[in-house]
């Protein structure tokens, strides 16, 4: 059965572009069969009776940028310079009939090849062995292959030393595809190398592969646009990650940290091995979380999270509260297993790289192996379990409702220690709960969770793992569970860099806009918007306003030391002492509020506001708080001769391509202007790039860390799946059940009923 397509040509004065016009212009670079549709060429010089090539003058030589060939007649007479531009100009033809093509047989003469035929991609037929195959699993693949008789002979002209066209056959077999479907021809389908150096860079930024297809088909005019199916794009991806852990998963995130410590210097990367020479424990930092270490150390908090890469290693980020209060990054490490002697090695790490600098405060849940690691490497830090793990904890444990909001107000609530005591006794022996194993193992630790036993210890307000569960969310939008080692180390980069930009935005809005006043003490609220951080003065504003809402009882002169009672409108019965002494750099308030957060409580604002005062004294300032905790430096100029920064350089090219494409696009002779040098320039620096060396693959050792074993993580297995020795399979009769037939073992997708 034979068809024609036809396509409308645009016409020339409003310069419009037929179909196949526009894939000539749409992506020229580098692709091969792209550039047998180029439509401007150089004309050969000719002579009197032959072409400059020794070609008479009745023949034409069919370069790869010749115009298109539309029906048989167009080869008759016609003679390439190489078999590939006859190959680019017969499936150029191919496309506009609507058929696809395949290389076929081949004859040598010395080693020279002299012939050579170009089939219909429906040549042949599948052989009978494919059909007896009881084995197959897999439910068979459509018929492809009709014995299609459709072909194009050339050979090879030893005496004008030219391809010339032997034979063409046009005769077809089958239906041949309409304009719609022709694209997704197999030998039409291709990514450019254009393509693929926008998807490489996209895929660099975290874009999902599903994502970039779709930006790509809006950008080419559509799906049809395209000269790649979203398989092909997903083939090449996965191609792309498989050739970057070509020498192992476990060597290709090693070497790609080794290479961020030669523009960092203080970038350090510790790791160990198994007996088996695998990746056993991973740990990382680059010299700005040191840095912020240094700073806001003081409290720590970490957790263990899952399903972050394909070997199901515990991923541990750790974190603290900057001057914005906003989360900062210390460090990340990838644990061989959850044991003590892991989370030792860990904690070693990172003390040794930020010299030895110990944590006050350390907030974890209330893993065993965690609790055991900190007491034997933070003997004097101060361990506090989270509040939110307990409150799960407790709604998991206790059945009791009633018991769930007693708890969360023994976790949170400003008890001194007496009231908290009272309060747990008279909440238990009413709710029967006096012999529940959890809740006594819990109160047992009630020096690690309870705000009662927690006054006066300063822990930024961090009294939950919160912060990090919000870095789990947030890191989960960049990492999957197939994820590869380097990816993951990859995507934590682009992690860290967004917490440091909302750092910067943070800053800025710090540094140069000033709050409304709205307290009536203008003058130390004034102060306190030029000291502290936009996120802690909001804080210290509600308290300042607390001013508003307290007695003034009394005051006690003792020696030089005055002594200031409140109470608040809303609860008399509760008085607060404040501890004033001239000759003293701090006021002492017994609510202990600055002890805990840092910043002065209402309290001591009433007695500045009797006393007179206009500025908070040096003594309750905390450092940590101010906009000048940290020293902004202006950058250092930027050093785009370096393979690291090769993402900032093509940030630059692009953004001054995208004016150059915006403007040549608005006119049709300036667009192939400018196609015309882009084409020329790329093709210039591809020859330049054949010649480069890859030395960094010479310089990779041959004896490598082998990657990782899959981890068992703690907590119950996933049913129903055997994905290694981190589950257990289920009884036969809980097995996961086909739709379609009922029986287990296998998917509807599968089923071959």
């Amino acid at each position: 059965m034979d068809s024609q397509v036809h396509f409308t040509v645009g016409d020339d004065d409003s310069g419009g572009l037929s179909e196949d016009e526009y894939f000539r212009i749409s992506s020229p670079i580098g692709d091969d069969e792209d550039d047998s549709f180029e439509s401007d060429s150089e004309t050969a010089e000719t002579g009197d009776e032959t072409h400059g090539n020794g070609v008479r003058p009745s023949q034409e030589i069919c370069e790869a940028d010749a115009p298109g060939f539309r029906s048989t007649e167009d080869f008759l007479d016609k003679v390439f310079s190489t078999e590939e531009d006859a190959y680019a100009a017969y499936k150029q033809f191919a496309r506009l009939r609507g058929f696809g093509v395949r290389k076929g047989d081949v004859a040598r003469m010395n080693g020279l090849l002299v012939r050579r035929d170009f089939f219909c991609h429906r040549q042949g037929t599948r052989h009978e062995k494919h059909y007896d195959r009881p084995e197959r699993v897999r439910e068979e693949k459509p018929e492809s292959r009709t014995g299609c008789s459709a072909k194009l002979k050339i050979y090879y002209d030893l005496q004008d030393q030219v391809w010339k066209v032997r034979r063409i056959d046009d005769n077809h077999n089958h239906p041949l595809a309409t304009t719609m479907f022709s694209h997704l021809l197999p030998s039409h389908r291709n990514l450019s190398d254009g393509d693929k150096a926008q998807v490489d860079s996209l895929k660099k930024f975290g874009i999902a592969t599903s994502k970039i297809m779709a930006y790509m088909a809006g950008q080419s005019g559509g799906y049809r646009m395209l000269r790649f199916t979203k398989r092909d794009l997903y083939n090449y991806v996965h191609s792309q990650r498989i050739a970057q852990i070509i020498n192992g998963d476990a060597a290709a995130a090693i070497s790609y940290l080794e290479g961020k410590a030669n523009t960092d210097m203080m970038t350090v990367a510790r790791y160990t091995n198994t007996a088996e020479n695998q990746l056993g424990s991973l740990f990382w930092a680059d010299g700005q979380m040191m840095a912020d270490y240094q700073l806001f150390g003081d409290v720590l908090a970490f957790d263990a999270t899952y399903r972050s890469n394909k070997y199901k290693k515990p991923l541990v980020v750790f974190s603290g509260s900057n001057h914005h209060k906003q989360t900062a990054i210390f460090g990340f490490a990838l644990l061989e297993d959850e044991e003590v002697r892991t989370y030792k090695w860990v904690l070693l790490n990172i003390l040794d790289v930020i010299e030895n600098k110990k944590p006050s405060v350390v907030v974890t849940d209330g893993d065993k192996a965690m609790r055991a690691a900190i007491a034997d490497v933070l003997p004097l830090s101060r361990h506090r379990l989270c509040g939110w793990h307990l409150e799960k904890n407790c709604v998991l444990r206790v059945k009791e409702p009633e018991f769930r909001k007693v708890f969360k107000k023994a976790v949170y609530a400003n008890f001194d220690a007496t009231e908290f005591e009272e309060y747990w006794s008279t909440a238990v022996e009413s709710l029967g709960l006096m012999n529940n194993s959890w809740v006594k193992s819990t109160y047992e630790l009630r020096h690690s969770w309870a705000t009662a036993y927690l006054r006066g210890t300063f822990c930024a307000g961090c009294r939950t793992t919160s912060r990090y569960e919000g870095i789990n969310a947030f890191v989960k939008g960049f990492l999957k569970s197939t994820n590869s080692l380097l990816e993951l180390v990859q995507s934590l980069d682009r992690v860290v860099k967004d917490y440091r930009n909302n750092e910067v935005t943070a800053q800025f809005y710090s540094s140069y806009y000033t709050p409304v006043l709205t307290t009536g003490l203008d003058k130390i609220e004034l102060f306190a918007a030029k000291t502290y951080t936009r996120a802690v003065f909001k804080e210290v504003r509600k308290q300042i306003k607390g001013v508003g809402s307290l007695l003034l009882l009394g005051k006690d002169n003792i020696s030089t030391t005055s002594v200031y009672k409140f109470s608040s409108v809303g609860n008399r019965r509760r008085v607060r002492k404040v501890l004033y002494d001239p000759s003293e750099p701090k006021i002492e308030c017994d609510c202990m509020l600055w002890n805990s957060e840092g910043i002065p409580c209402c309290h001591i604002f009433c007695v500045m506001k009797y006393e007179g005062w206009d500025e908070i004294p040096p003594g309750l300032i905390v450092r940590r708080w101010c906009k000048d905790a940290k020293e902004w430096t202006e950058s250092e100029t930027c050093n785009i001769s370096g393979h690291n920064n090769c993402l900032l350089r093509y940030g630059t090219l692009c953004s001054a391509m995208s004016v150059v494409a915006k403007l040549a696009s608005d006119d049709v002779f300036d667009f192939f202007l400018v196609r015309d040098a882009v084409t020329s320039l790329a093709r210039r620096l591809q020859v330049r790039r054949g010649n480069t060396i890859d030395h960094e693959a010479s310089e990779r050792q041959q004896d490598v860390v082998r990657d990782p074993a899959v981890t068992r993580t703690k907590g119950a297995p996933k049913r129903g799946r055997e994905t290694g020795s981190s589950t257990t399979a289920e009884p036969e009769g809980k097995r996961r059940c086909c739709t379609c037939c009922g029986r287990p073992g296998h998917t509807k997708r599968t089923c071959m009923s």
